[in-house]
């Protein structure tokens, strides 16, 4: 599942009415991997294990904004947020760890591999609406799109990823997982387990 839309203008809504970076980056990508489940599932009764894998594509912005836990499912309809495009970026962005992460519960006894891979900030269309100006000020943060690459590559292929990495977060440039931040961390996990299952709301 590709890096879907980012920078969306404030109040802008999918054909079915949901907030459109929630629908693109979430809610499609659900969709999509739902309808191509069955036959990921059958395959891996043959392929070589730990092989057959569903990878979500977050972002770096979950690093740095968005509501506590990831997403606020109490205020992701109000007015206040619905104007943050970057709030409803990041919620959408924590939103797809959350899919990787639900799907790996359900599917990691049948062999398929289900995580979520952070690709950085590479150089990418997804910029095109950024002012000039914040562009200049962002400039020396930003890669050549080659690296974002390497992580998606590192998660979708490398054999050094199996099901036990399933639910987790490659960061850049691929071979290692996110230890933070703490508050995602904990959303992913039970409430025996001492996190906030937020993720099962989501």
């Amino acid at each position: 599942n590709n890096a879907g839309i980012a920078q969306a203008p404030p109040g802008s809504k999918t054909i079915q009415g949901y907030e459109a970076h929630m629908g693109v980056n979430c809610l499609g990508p659900y969709l999509f991997t739902q309808l191509l489940l069955p036959r990921l599932l059958s395959i891996t009764k043959t392929a070589p294990s730990s092989s057959v894998r569903v990878i979500f594509t977050s972002s770096q912005i979950i690093d740095k904004i968005g509501p506590p836990g990831g997403v606020s499912l109490a205020e992701r309809e109000s007015s206040k947020h619905q104007k943050d495009k970057n709030w409803t970026y990041s919620a959408s962005k924590v939103g797809r760890w959350f899919l990787a992460s639900e799907i790996d519960e359900r599917t990691r006894r049948d062999g398929l591999v289900s995580v979520v891979q952070n690709p950085g900030d590479p150089r990418a269309t997804a910029w095109d609406p950024v002012s000039p100006v914040a562009k200049f000020l962002i400039s020396p943060f930003i890669y050549d799109a080659k690296m974002g690459a390497y992580t998606e590559l590192w998660a979708g292929l490398s054999e050094d990823v199996t099901t036990q990495d399933g639910g987790k977060c490659a960061v850049p440039w691929g071979d290692r997982w996110h230890q933070n931040p703490k508050d995602i961390l904990d959303s992913l996990k039970a409430k025996e387990e001492g996190g906030t299952a937020l993720q099962l709301s989501f």
